[in-house]
């Protein structure tokens, strides 16, 4: 398209059709038409009473900035054309509902009255210029025209790209990049098209300033020496914007593909930081590793839970149940089922995509604890899921680093607002373990439940039986699931045979076999908590056994029901140890116990170490340190992937630290943390090493 040939009547129009062309149908009939700015803001206003908005005459003042900014430029080009009633009442529309949009979204309101100021600022005085432009003594008319109308097509171009962000959830829009009257056919990010508007009105703003600057110029020299360069500019301008159309012509080749590419992948990468996501695929790749291939019960849970179509879905087993196994698998099925949902679907529909994490009290594991943690780590996976979708991109690019306080990372109310953005712009399945393990769980349900009502996405948790649930859940009526013993028997006995049948082979119970029946009977005792299937295998592999010792557990297994009775049972044979190898365990349990933070093995090993009282050397030090912990503490103490001691299990620690560990008092920790800090203090007092003096 030659701009040279089409009028700024023309150009009104087109821009006006391409605008309506591109609102969904829902849209169409609320967009309206005001003659006024005084009308447009007053029925902004009157939204904003409806919604209760606390910043109304904020707002408004903000908004009027621009208007007062836009008005007297239609004062200015009809001195030169006739604007039609619609042309006007078009403009004023445009802004409104986009703005009504806006206020869909926290934070997306403020942003965009924001980028309007900046518009206005971008914009000459018209209200000084009405009478010169009357005069008309040295005007180029039909160039002035041009550059006017311009600047109308740049900021109906601007709402046009805004409301195709603010819509993306409606069927028209399709999230896909859509070239308007002054787009580009490649996509680029948003903040560097909104930048490059500012560039060219500004350039308007320069064409017109040097127009009115010629009028009213006396000196001939001046005067041409303005006229050269305001030919110049405008030949500039002229040029760009031809270019532009005729890119819109021509498919993109191989360069500007990749450039397309290289500029998603950037803003992909820079949103994911932005984010500030928390660690969430180690503790799923440590869960997948050790999960036993070929289980029935929990595979057969998981495939249940993952072809769920309630909208929320809560699974309840007890502790050390296998709940983040079964997590695993279960986001593994989703994973295969959007890999083909994406393969097959057509343009007509969309695929899931999915996003998970797991909370953990372990502070080993490095996973969050807070509601935020969660949350941002799901929004990193959503926006990398959308890492092909241009228009869902630029959503979020408007919180990042565009008209900002500075803050590097999003904010919480940032990320609430991007994953709401994101929600209704693409379903999702978010799978969620250890919930009961969050902190302030009540609101993480709170916020993923309303992100699943107001959207297509949908939610599965997994946690204890007694976790508290938030009352809005009650709104959308979840599926409660609760996971029993039956569902784990099959993989518990499966486990066991394997792993004493492996056992026998390595010769770790003599020559005398198995008694009959003798995994059944421990299968039984398991009450369906894998995790004590787990730590029973792992202390029959116990070095400091012999294979009397092993025959003689498993005759005991029957006296020992449930992760209780067996920590009892494990408990129980430490007491029979030396003074010295009992008080070494009981300090290798209360340091790992009352580690607030991560602890090392270099730590826990100079603790083992110290003699309260007597200075330390290298005498001192365990041999075959960490490897050693599990002998020492009848494995219950392993160390994790990360390298660091830890408690086999959560469940272990809260045995330890309560009352049920009564019977066991050589091993009760009722105060972990103040045995410690009376070690380090008397430490403190005694060794070289931290006694300055």
């Amino acid at each position: 398209m030659d701009l040279s040939q089409i009028s700024p009547t023309d150009l009104f129009s087109k821009c006006l059709q391409a605008f309506r062309a591109s609102l969904s149908e829902q849209n169409k009939l609320i967009f309206t038409e005001f003659q006024t700015a005084e009308e447009m803001v007053e029925s902004l206003e009157q939204h904003l009473q409806a919604t209760k908005n606390p910043k109304l005459y904020f707002y408004s003042q903000k908004l009027g900035a621009f208007t007062a900014a836009l008005t007297p430029y239609f004062d200015v080009i009809g001195t030169f054309v006739q604007v039609k009633p619609e042309v006007l009442g078009g403009l004023w529309g445009s802004i409104l509902l986009v703005l009504k949009l806006g206020t869909n979204y926290s934070g997306f309101f403020e942003k965009m009255l924001q980028m309007l100021e900046d518009i206005s600022t971008s914009l000459p005085q018209y209200g000084d210029a009405v009478e010169t432009c009357r005069s008309r003594t040295f005007i180029i008319q039909d160039r002035l025209q041009k550059s006017l109308s311009l600047v109308y097509a740049d900021i109906f171009e601007f709402c046009r790209q805004v409301h195709v962000m603010l819509n993306l959830g409606s069927r028209g829009s399709k999230w896909r990049h859509r070239v308007g009257f002054l787009g580009d056919v490649i996509w680029r990010p948003f903040d560097d098209r909104f930048r490059q508007l500012l560039e060219r009105l500004t350039r308007h703003k320069a064409v017109f300033e040097y127009e009115m600057r010629l009028q009213s110029q006396k000196m001939l020299n001046r005067i041409h020496h303005d006229q050269v360069r305001l030919d110049r500019m405008y030949e500039n301008i002229q040029t760009a914007l031809n270019e532009g159309f005729q890119a819109v012509k021509q498919f993109p080749d191989s360069v500007t593909m990749e450039r397309f590419k290289k500029d998603l992948d950037h803003q992909t990468t820079l949103a994911k930081t932005w984010v500030g996501a928390t660690d969430y695929m180690s503790i799923y790749e440590h869960a997948k590793r050790d999960r036993m291939e070929g289980s029935e019960g929990n595979a057969s849970s998981a495939q249940n839970s993952s072809s769920f179509s309630d909208r929320v879905l809560l699974l309840y087993a007890k502790p050390g149940f296998g709940k983040t196994y079964l997590s695993t698998t279960i986001i593994d099925d989703l994973k295969s089922y959007t890999s083909f949902t994406t393969a097959n679907q057509d343009q007509h529909n969309q695929n899931p995509l999915l996003s998970f994490f797991h909370f953990s009290r372990d502070a080993t594991l490095g996973s969050g604890l807070m509601a935020i943690d969660g949350l941002r780590a799901i929004a990193a996976q959503m926006i990398h899921g959308v890492r092909d979708e241009p228009a869902i991109l630029d959503s979020v690019a408007l919180f990042m680093g565009l008209h900002s306080s500075g803050q590097m990372t999003a904010s919480y109310d940032d990320i609430l607002t991007t994953l709401s953005l994101l929600a209704k712009a693409r379903p999702f399945f978010f799978v969620v373990d250890g919930v009961d393990e969050c902190s302030d769980h009540e609101s993480l349900l709170t916020i993923l439940s309303n992100l699943c009502q107001s959207s297509k996405c949908r939610l599965l948790t997994l946690s204890r039986p007694d976790i508290q649930l938030p009352r809005q859940l009650s709104r959308i009526t979840p599926r409660l699931c609760a996971l029993n013993e039956s569902n784990n028997y099959n993989d518990i006995e499966l486990y066991l045979t394997r792993n004493l049948n492996a056992m026998a082979e390595d010769g770790l119970f003599g020559a005398r076999p198995l008694s009959e029946n003798s995994i059944h009977r421990a299968a039984n005792q398991s009450s369906g908590v894998f995790l004590w299937t787990t730590l029973f295998a792992s202390y029959m592999r116990n070095p400091a056994l012999t294979p009397r010792d092993r025959h003689q557990f498993i005759a005991d297994a029957l006296s020992f029901s449930g992760l209780d009775g067996l920590c009892k049972a494990i408990l129980s044979r430490l007491d029979q140890r030396s003074a010295r190898e009992k008080k070494l365990a009981l300090t290798i349990f209360q340091w790992i116990a009352a580690a607030l933070y991560p602890l090392s093995s270099i730590t826990l090993h100079t603790a083992l170490a110290i003699t309260p009282g007597e200075e330390t050397s290298d005498l001192d030090y365990l041999v075959g340190f960490p490897e050693c912990l599990p002998k020492l503490t009848g494995s219950l103490v392993e160390i994790n992937p990360f390298g660091r001691p830890s408690f086999i299990h959560l469940s272990v620690r809260e045995f330890l630290v309560s009352q049920r560990s009564a019977s066991v008092p050589s091993f009760s920790l009722k105060y972990p943390h103040l045995k410690t800090a009376t070690t380090v203090v008397e430490k403190y007092g005694t060794d070289k090493y931290f006694n300055p003096s």
